[in-house]
């Protein structure tokens, strides 16, 4: 009866880990920048990925085509990139031109993270429509979401002070990266099931 239970509790955990690494690494850039004397600049880009997320919903129509891991995987990178964006400012400071730099790929980021989003939606979506559960698994979907918010400050309030900036942003950028393959494996699943119908 709950077929797609164990894999509904899979995707929600991946999400859990990946979106706690992504959020550990979310207010770097605002750090940095304040730390710079620039206050300004990291809470637009927090902003603006949110707005290209947004935006970015209107890609639903075609994650269906493509397998999920993949889906996932692609969108998992836009975090990835934003989270790099805290490495290199680290070496390169924020001139004017780095300001530009970090609006422009924030929104750009966004709507690739908006990919993300829509495939895990999809995914939970799929499950739970298999199982008659659909309330049920995006509820429990979301509450391994909203715990990433905890794990996540987490992360960034034990491990910044003792592993400082450089290598605290390295370590995320790196965990991020290799949290993000994780969707890949999704496709080991009943591949006539990875699909929404």
């Amino acid at each position: 009866m709950h077929h797609h239970l164990a894999r509904l509790l899979c995707i929600s955990v991946a999400c859990l880990v990946f979106t706690a690494v992504s959020n550990a690494n979310l207010g770097i850039i605002s750090q940095f920048a304040s730390q710079h004397g620039n206050d300004w600049i990291g809470p637009i880009s927090i902003a603006l990925i949110f707005l290209g997320s947004g935006l970015g919903a209107l890609y639903n129509g075609y994650i269906g085509r493509y397998p999920f891991s993949r889906v996932m995987f692609t969108g998992a990178v836009g975090w990835d990139i934003f989270c790099g964006f805290s490495v290199m400012f680290l070496y390169i400071g924020f001139e004017n031109y780095i300001n530009a730099i970090i609006i422009v790929g924030s929104f750009g980021c966004g709507l690739v993270v908006s990919v993300y989003y829509n495939g895990v939606f999809n995914f939970v979506n799929e499950c739970g429509n298999r199982d008659k559960k659909t309330k049920t698994y995006f509820g429990i979907n979301l509450c391994f979401n909203q715990s990433s918010n905890i794990l996540g400050n987490a992360c960034s309030a034990l491990m910044i002070k003792p592993l400082g900036q450089k290598i605290y942003s390295f370590v995320m950028l790196g965990a991020g990266i290799l949290f993000s393959l994780i969707f890949l494996f999704f496709n080991e699943f009943d591949q006539s099931e990875t699909h929404i119908r």
